[in-house]
C-alpha cells in the first residue's frame, strides 16, 4: 500500500487535496457549525495548529468545490454545498502604523472585488469599505456572504512590546468588528469565523466583537484543530512499524522497543493538549515533522521563539508553574487589561499551558456561576524545554551536560528506589541556589520540585483533586507503581552573635565596598583611634601638598587596618558594609553563615521526624476513593526540605496500599 505524503508546511486545503497529502478530516465539525443556530464564531488556537487550514477548508466549501470533499465525512451527509461569495482576510499584515493597517486591509478587499468583478464605492476607511464590499457582493450574487478572518490578533500581539501601538491597532480592529454587528450588514452574512492565537486581543476591543460565539473551550469543537487520538490511529498506524525500524537503526530507540512503546513515546512528546472535556489533542506540526524526519525533537517549540514563557521564567524562575496550579474561573480567561495581562491566560492561549482534564469540572453549586479550569504544561516537548531554560536561569549555567547529569542521576534514583540518592540530588541542587533564589514557602518549593520532575519526563500529577483531600505530587513509575510525594517545608532560624556578625560584615566590606569609599570611611572613623606617631606624618605630608586627599585616605585606612586590633576595626568595617552594600548581599552572607552553624545531626533528626509524620498522615488516607490512585502497589515517600539548610530527607513507606473495593 502506498502511503500518502506528509506535509508540515502550512498549505491550504485545496493544495493538500489536489496533491494527495495526508489530511485529517475535520468536516464533521464544519457541518455542526453550519447546521447550528449561531452563525458568527470565534476560535482561538496556538500557532501552527491548523487554523489557516480550517479557514481554507471553509473557502472551498462555500465556493462549491464539492469534488475536493470526495470521501470526506461531509460528502456523505445531507449538506448540499450551496455557493456563497467569500471574503477572506488574513490580518498578518503591515501594521506598524494605523495608516499601514488600514491601507493593507483596503488592498486585500480590492483583491476580493477584482476576483468577484464588483466595483463598490471606495472610501478611505477599511471598516466602511468592508461594509460596501459586503453589500456589493450580496447584490451581485443574491446570496449571503461567508466572512473568514485569519490571524485577526497579529496587529495587536505582534507589538506587545509597544503597548501604545498595540492599543491603537486594537482600536482600529474594533471599528472593523463594530461594522459587522450592524443589523443591516449582519443580515447579509451567512457565516463568519474569526480565528487567531490570542483571545485577549479580542477583549481589548471593548464591545466591538461581542456578537461572536466563542467555541475555543466548547467541548463539542475541542478537536477541530490538531490530531485526536482516533485520528492519529487512522492516519499514522500504518507508518509506525517502518518508523520504529528507522529509529532502531539510527540508535534512537532501544532494540527491544515495540510499536506500542513507540506510540507511548510519541504521546509523551506530543500529546496532552486539551480545550475542555476529555478529548486529548496531539500537536499536528510536531507529529508531521516527527514522521517526516524519523526523530524526536522540539519541532513546535523551535518553530517560533517562545518569548512570553521565557520572560516569565526569568521573572520568577522558582515558581514558574505556581499561578497555573490553582483553579481559574472561566471569566478570568476572558477579562483582560492590555496594560496588566495575567500570565496564565496569555500562556494558555499561546499554547504553553493547557487545560488539565483531571481538574476540569462544571459549576456544581450556587456559588460557582462558571466553569473552573486548572492548567498544566501539555507534554514533554514543552516542559523539557522550560525545564532546561529554568535550570539555566536558576543555576546561571548554560551547559546542557550539567543539566543532563542532574536529570539522569535523579531519574536513576527514582527508578531504583534509592532514598539516599534522592536526598543527595535535591540537597545538592537546592544548596547550589543563592540565598535569594531558594524557596521561601511550601508553594514555591512545590513548584520547583514539580518542574524538576516534569523536566525529566516523569508522568506527574500535582495535587490531583479529590473530595477527601489532595496529595502533593504523584509520579507514575511503571505499570501500577507510583511514587507519592508529601512535600513539607519549614525554615530554620539561627542568629549570630554581634561579634560574629561584625566579623562577617567586616570581611564583606573589604571584599565588596569600592576602595575609594572604603578608604574615606575608614580614614574618617579610625583617625581618632590611631597613634599620633602614625597620623601626624600623613596629615603633615598632605597639608604640605605632598600627597592628594585620595592618597591621604588610602594611607590612613591602611594604617588603621594594620595597627588597630580586630575588636576595634571590625565594628568600623561592619558599619561601612551596612551603609554601602545592598541588603541582599548582607543577608546572603549572614544567612549562609547561620546555616553552616546548624549541626547536620540536628537537621537529620528534624527531617526524619517530619518525614515519619508525613508517612503516618498518608497511611491514614483512604486510597480506595473512586478518583484516588487504583494501584496494587504504591510507594509512599515523605519528602521534607527545611529552609535554607537545603537538606532533603526521603523515606519509603509501605509497599502495598489497600485493594480497591
Amino acid at each position: 500500500m502506498t502511503l500518502k505524503e506528509l506535509s508540515a508546511a502550512e498549505l491550504p486545503f485545496a493544495d493538500i487535496i489536489d496533491r494527495g497529502f495526508l489530511y485529517a478530516d475535520k468536516t464533521k465539525y464544519i457541518y455542526e457549525l453550519l447546521k447550528g443556530p449561531e452563525k458568527d464564531f470565534f476560535l482561538s488556537r496556538p500557532r501552527r495548529f491548523g487554523k489557516s487550514l480550517l479557514i481554507s477548508t471553509f473557502i472551498e466549501l462555500f465556493t462549491g468545490n464539492r469534488d475536493r470533499f470526495k470521501d470526506l465525512w461531509i460528502d456523505g451527509s445531507d449538506y448540499e454545498f450551496p455557493r456563497h461569495p467569500v471574503i477572506h482576510l488574513s490580518l498578518s499584515i503591515d501594521s506598524r502604523t494605523t495608516e499601514n493597517l488600514n491601507a493593507d486591509l483596503i488592498t486585500k478587499l480590492k483583491w476580493t472585488c477584482e476576483n468577484a468583478e464588483i466595483s463598490p464605492e471606495e472610501v478611505p476607511g477599511a471598516d466602511i469599505f468592508l461594509g460596501n464590499v459586503i453589500r456589493a457582493l450580496y447584490r451581485k450574487y443574491n446570496a449571503k456572504i461567508a466572512l473568514l478572518i485569519d490571524d485577526y490578533d497579529a496587529p495587536v500581539t505582534r507589538y506587545m512590546d509597544d503597548m501604545k501601538l498595540a492599543q491603537t491597532n486594537a482600536n482600529a480592529l474594533h471599528n472593523i468588528f463594530a461594522i459587522l454587528k450592524d443589523y443591516e450588514l449582519n443580515s447579509k452574512i451567512r457565516f463568519s469565523l474569526v480565528a487567531g492565537v490570542a483571545k485577549y486581543a479580542l477583549a481589548f476591543m471593548d464591545s466591538g466583537p461581542n456578537h461572536l460565539t466563542d467555541i475555543s473551550l466548547n467541548q463539542k469543537y475541542s478537536g477541530i484543530c490538531g490530531f485526536t487520538l482516533e485520528e492519529f490511529d487512522s492516519l499514522f498506524s500504518d507508518r509506525l512499524e517502518e518508523t520504529l525500524i528507522k529509529l532502531k537503526n539510527s540508535g534512537k530507540m532501544n532494540a527491544s522497543a515495540t510499536v506500542e512503546t513507540l506510540k507511548e513515546e510519541i504521546f509523551k512528546w506530543y500529546d496532552g493538549y486539551n480545550w475542555g472535556g476529555p478529548l486529548r489533542i496531539l500537536n499536528p506540526y510536531s507529529i508531521l515533522n516527527f514522521f517526516k524526519n524519523n526523530a524526536f525533537s522540539r519541532y513546535w517549540i523551535q518553530s517560533g521563539r517562545p518569548s512570553r514563557p521565557t520572560a516569565l521564567i526569568k521573572r520568577r524562575p522558582l515558581d514558574f508553574l505556581q499561578p497555573a496550579l490553582k483553579s481559574h474561573i472561566g471569566s478570568n480567561l476572558r477579562a483582560y487589561d492590555l496594560n496588566r495581562l495575567e500570565d496564565v491566560p496569555v500562556l494558555f492561549h499561546d499554547g504553553h499551558l493547557t487545560v488539565d482534564e483531571a481538574a476540569y469540572f462544571p459549576k456544581f453549586n450556587s456559588d460557582d456561576t462558571e466553569e473552573r479550569y486548572s492548567f498544566r504544561l501539555p507534554n514533554y516537548e514543552d516542559y523539557s524545554y522550560y525545564f532546561r531554560e529554568r535550570f539555566r536561569e536558576v543555576l546561571n549555567d548554560r551547559a546542557d551536560e550539567r543539566l543532563e547529569n542532574i536529570a539522569d542521576t535523579l531519574k536513576n534514583a527514582m527508578l531504583t528506589r534509592n532514598p539516599d540518592e534522592i536526598d543527595d540530588v535535591f540537597s545538592n541542587f537546592i544548596t547550589s541556589l543563592s540565598f535569594y533564589e531558594r524557596p521561601r514557602d511550601e508553594k514555591t518549593f512545590h513548584s520547583l520540585i514539580h518542574m524538576i520532575l516534569l523536566g525529566m519526563g516523569f508522568d506527574l500529577r500535582s495535587e490531583p483533586p479529590d473530595y477527601r483531600g489532595r496529595l502533593n505530587l504523584h509520579v507514575k513509575l511503571e505499570n501500577d507503581v507510583f511514587v507519592i510525594f508529601e512535600l513539607k517545608y519549614r525554615p530554620f532560624k539561627v542568629y549570630l552573635s554581634p561579634e560574629e556578625e561584625n566579623k562577617l560584615l567586616a570581611a564583606l566590606a573589604l571584599d565588596r565596598v569600592p576602595s575609594s569609599r572604603l578608604n574615606e570611611s575608614v580614614a574618617d572613623k579610625a583617625a581618632m583611634k590611631l597613634d599620633t606617631d602614625l597620623v601626624t606624618p600623613i596629615l603633615l605630608n598632605y597639608n604640605l601638598g605632598g600627597i592628594s586627599k585620595d592618597e591621604r585616605d588610602k594611607t590612613l585606612a591602611q594604617a588603621a587596618l594594620n595597627s588597630l586590633p580586630d575588636p576595634v576595626i571590625q565594628p568600623i568595617l561592619a558599619d561601612i558594609a551596612r551603609e554601602r552594600l545592598p541588603h541582599k548581599e548582607i543577608d546572603l552572607v549572614l544567612s549562609e553563615q547561620a546555616n553552616s552553624k546548624i549541626p547536620p545531626a540536628r537537621i537529620d533528626y528534624v527531617l526524619t521526624k517530619a518525614s515519619n509524620k508525613a508517612l503516618s498522615d498518608m497511611r491514614q488516607r483512604d486510597y480506595r476513593a473512586p478518583s484516588r490512585l487504583k494501584a496494587k502497589k504504591i510507594i509512599e515517600i515523605g519528602l521534607s526540605a527545611y529552609g535554607d539548610c537545603a537538606r532533603v530527607k526521603t523515606l519509603f513507606g509501605p509497599e502495598t496500599a489497600p485493594d480497591s473495593p
